[in-house]
């Protein structure tokens, strides 16, 4: 090739490139992925919540169909523009959309064929099978009929973490966690998606804490699997923050970078971050003793406690700064009335129940006197900032306490929720004959991943293997925690329901009306 042909080939393979660079970048269509999963839970299901990647075309998931047009059977195309990390959708209401993915899962695809048990439980934007970024759809038509709020931003670990770190991990946690979920099926954040239709944002990732680093390597699996998980470090909320703030400021779909949020008063920042801060410290004998016996130490009760609180007062300012208004802070759950008790490393009477009844007292206490902090750490920041900022605190392990000890979260009644108890031999102190409850699932994060190129049959035989079943021979969806220390789907769904409550509590969504009966019955109908 002479070298005047070679450099006008060139200069094509160049502007071709740059052409569609600027294409992909800052003038691409997007479209509706619906998500599904199969709401068939019997042995012979063939379940698409293991994920199992396509092995025809590179890229392609198996568990979503692009939304297509009832009467052109075309892709839905948006109509909008990507800002602050949601896709505002002009043209299409909610409803139009819900429809429209129904029938593309109806339908199915010559490739991906589809069951009548298919059940739409998610709906992004994006622009293909192979761009690995989608954003939450907020309908801009609908906003009149919405809430205060307008769209959800939540930073927090692995009760709040909805895939981001199985998309990042790639296999772990591997089913019959729930499409990586840490949990048998939807969590708290989407139940509230679903019951108040307003877009959720998620920068939370299992086992985040409120300061790290993002250290888990290759070579870490094996740790992973021995420690249950607990040796992950994947990096602290401020590292997630800084992320929103560096990357999804920004307005026009992405034509310009403005590193502050474009509409504060839409906005809703929830944080419930902090668990691990703790759980990545009781991983040995040695260091739970030294936490608890030297509180004021490097790694002392007090000083991860005030550490942890002033991380997240820090994180908050972070946000503000950038113009975030509204805020919901969730305190920690009593892990001492938790299966955390029954794992963690404790040993000073060589007994096991003096040992697990003095480990419960006292990470209790713990846990008590970090919600404290939290609280006045938050009431010291609303009196600094005034009327600059909205912030929440929401008292979840007053409310978890009620849950576990069958109390109405409001009257303080009796109440049954309606779980399937198993306890453990561990008794809580202080209570009238109740126990720590044992959780349901009993293999690990990673265990049925040697399952990932066996048949779906071998794979739900293994789950019902290791968890905890029902009389007719099912997994019990009911019980209180599904691993330690995650809830089941089912007590998450009670969760979602403190959040909303207290939200309609300040006006910043619109009141549903359901009463602690109705949302029983919703809860029990609505678990996978």
């Amino acid at each position: 090739m002479k070298k005047k042909t070679f450099l006008i080939f060139l200069n094509a393979v160049v502007f071709i490139f740059f052409l569609l660079s600027f294409t992909s970048s800052q003038a691409a269509d997007y479209y509706i992925s619906c998500y599904y999963y199969d709401s068939n839970q019997g042995k012979d299901s063939k379940n698409p919540s293991l994920m199992r990647p396509s092995t025809i075309f590179p890229g392609a998931s198996s568990n979503f169909y692009w939304a297509i047009d009832d009467d052109s059977q075309k892709y839905t195309k948006l109509s909008g523009f990507i800002e602050d990390g949601f896709f505002l959708e002009l043209r299409l209401n909610q409803k139009e959309v819900v429809q429209k993915c129904n029938h593309a899962i109806e339908v199915g695809t010559v490739i991906w064929r589809t069951k009548p048990t298919f059940k739409l439980y998610d709906i992004k934007a994006s622009r293909s099978n192979y761009d690995g970024f989608e954003y939450p759809i907020r309908f801009v038509k609908d906003d009149n009929n919405k809430s205060a709020i307008k769209q959800i931003v939540v930073f927090g670990d692995s009760l709040s973490d909805t895939g981001n770190l199985k998309r990042w991990t790639k296999v772990m946690p591997y089913f019959p966690f729930w499409f990586g979920r840490f949990s048998d099926g939807f969590i708290w954040n989407d139940y509230l998606n679903k019951l108040t239709n307003i877009p959720i944002l998620n920068f939370s990732y299992g086992g985040a804490k409120t300061e790290g680093s993002n250290n888990f390597y290759v070579k870490d699996y094996t740790d992973y699997i021995l420690s249950s998980g607990r040796n992950i470090v994947t990096g602290s909320s401020k590292d997630y923050i800084n992320n929103y703030i560096n990357n999804y400021l920004t307005a026009n779909s992405y034509q310009t970078k403005t590193y502050n949020i474009t509409r504060p008063k839409d906005t809703l920042y929830i944080i419930w971050i902090g668990a691990n801060d703790y759980i990545s410290t009781l991983t040995t004998e040695q260091f739970t003793e030294d936490f608890f016996d030297y509180p004021d130490s490097i790694g002392g009760s007090n000083t991860v406690s005030k550490r942890a609180v002033d991380n997240i007062i820090d994180q908050i300012e972070i946000l503000q700064q950038r113009g975030a208004y509204h805020f919901l802070v969730l305190n920690l759950p009593d892990f001492g009335k938790t299966p955390l008790v029954m794992d963690m490393f404790y040993n000073k009477h060589n007994s096991d129940m003096p040992d697990r009844a003095e480990f419960a007292s006292k990470i209790s206490n713990v846990i008590q006197n970090y919600n404290k902090y939290l609280d006045t750490g938050i009431k010291k920041l609303k009196r600094n900032l005034d009327d600059e900022i909205d912030i929440t605190y929401l008292d979840l392990g007053s409310n978890f306490d009620l849950l576990l000890s069958g109390k109405n979260l409001y009257t303080n009644e009796n109440f049954d929720y309606g779980f399937s108890l198993l306890n453990s031999k561990y008794p809580i102190e202080g209570s009238d004959n109740k126990f720590i409850q044992n959780y349901c699932y009993k293999a690990g994060y990673l265990k049925a991943s040697k399952l990932i190129l066996s048949s779906d049959k071998s794979a739900n035989d293994f789950a019902l293997k290791n968890s905890c079943q029902t009389p007719d021979g099912k997994i019990n969806k009911f019980a209180i925690f599904w691993n330690s220390p995650h809830p089941t789907s089912y007590t998450h769904c009670w969760i979602s329901y403190v959040v909303q409550k207290k939200l309609e509590g300040v006006d910043l969504i619109k009141k549903l009306d359901i009463s602690i009966d109705d949302m029983k019955k919703y809860c029990t109908t609505s678990v996978q």
